[in-house]
């Protein structure tokens, strides 16, 4: 019975031979050690982001939940169980068996578990061990290809907005092979919510950035623009407060909100503009002005309510496009630049078009940034 067990390391064959279903068992403490006892799932769920992510997010303060649950969709419920203040065991499981794995993890005896993660680091096979990033560039690039992966794994399918507008795109491009950008969508009966976030820092920092946010979009309750964003910056600073004190999550955002009965259509945005094209002469670009706090509760917000008509488009794009410089590397394309692109797409407005479009402003320049653009006709 899982109750006798003394040591964390018998935990994974334990559970492992119990149930066939459980894919994934580690243990972390808060010496910022991770050690792998069971790991069917392998590169599926890239370790190393998931080491620095249990690292980053978990801290080494005390976090006053039982248990934190990450829905990593068919690959089943990644879970936190706290054994101790300081020590974690973490499990991915199959949906149906989870209710029962955490009802057994509940068992241990969290007053004599023994977290003996060097002797375990040890004894652990090598095919199960967690590998270190090794110093070649055949290793970083294998694992920052895999990392690249559970990336682009998190962002959303948007065919759903193909129901509710007659034109929509996306455009993300990062700046090297992880980016420090995302864009997240969500449906509720009455409304469509999309967002795109451009988080400090490029590579590695900023994938490990849009994680958290990713984290945080998918557990708040939506409601109006405003008091989302709202809700957002105060679970971040929460979040930062964990950290060590030399690393913390900044992020600017825009939210849209689209009311599928009445039309109508609440922006708010912490940074990245929201362009608004009325018809095909007027435009409005909704932005932040001057120096903005976005790793805390009180950051500035920017927020409009409209009615939108059939033909009028709403961009959201990151500063990566803005800062683009053109072919000959003398002049950013700046939002005066994105204004007139998108204006002279007129009623050829896609996809297709803009990268046409980018392209030829660009021309073989260096990207200057992560670049990210969600746009939607009504």
């Amino acid at each position: 019975m899982i109750e006798s067990l003394v040591k964390i390391s018998q935990i994974g064959p334990y559970l492992a031979s119990s149930f066939e279903r459980i894919g994934f068992v580690s243990a972390y403490s808060s010496g910022k050690r991770v050690a792998v006892y069971e790991n069917k799932i392998n590169e599926e769920l890239n370790l190393k982001a998931f080491e620095i992510y249990c690292i980053n997010s978990l801290g080494e303060e005390s976090i006053e939940k039982e248990d934190i649950i990450v829905d990593y969709g068919s690959k089943g419920f990644l879970s936190f169980h706290q054994i101790s203040p300081e020590n974690w065991l973490i499990i991915v499981a199959d949906k149906q068996l989870f209710p029962t794995v955490k009802s057994v993890v509940k068992k241990i005896n969290k007053e004599k578990i023994l977290f003996d993660l060097e002797d375990a680091e040890i004894q652990t096979p090598p095919e199960t061990k967690v590998e270190r990033i090794v110093e070649s560039k055949e290793g970083i690039e294998e694992k920052l290809m895999s990392t690249q992966r559970l990336q682009q794994s998190i962002l959303p399918d948007l065919s759903v907005l193909g129901v509710y507008f007659n034109k929509y795109f996306s455009y993300y491009s990062p700046e090297d092979v992880l980016s420090g950008d995302i864009y997240w969508l969500k449906e509720t009966e009455e409304s469509i919510f999309v967002v795109v976030a451009d988080c400090k820092g490029n590579s590695m920092e900023g994938a490990l950035a849009t994680m958290t946010v990713h984290l945080i979009l998918d557990q708040i309750t939506v409601a109006d623009p405003v008091s989302s964003l709202r809700s957002i910056y105060e679970d971040l600073a929460k979040s930062n407060s964990l950290n060590d004190a030399s690393y913390s999550v900044s992020v600017e955002m825009a939210m849209c909100k689209f009311d599928k009965k009445t039309g109508r259509i609440e922006i708010a945005t912490s940074g990245v503009p929201v362009l608004y094209i009325e018809g095909d002469d007027n435009s409005n670009l909704l932005k932040i002005k001057g120096a903005q706090n976005t790793d805390a509760s009180n950051a500035k917000l920017e927020s409009i309510k409209l009615y939108a008509n059939k033909g009028d488009k709403l961009i959201l794009y990151t500063d990566g496009l803005t800062n683009q410089s053109d072919k000959e590397g003398k002049s950013k394309l700046g939002n005066t630049g994105i204004r007139k692109m998108f204006m002279s797409m007129n009623g050829s407005f896609s996809g297709t078009l803009f990268e046409n479009k980018f392209s030829e402003w660009k021309g073989n320049t260096k990207q200057r940034g992560d670049i990210t653009v969600l746009a939607l006709e009504i």
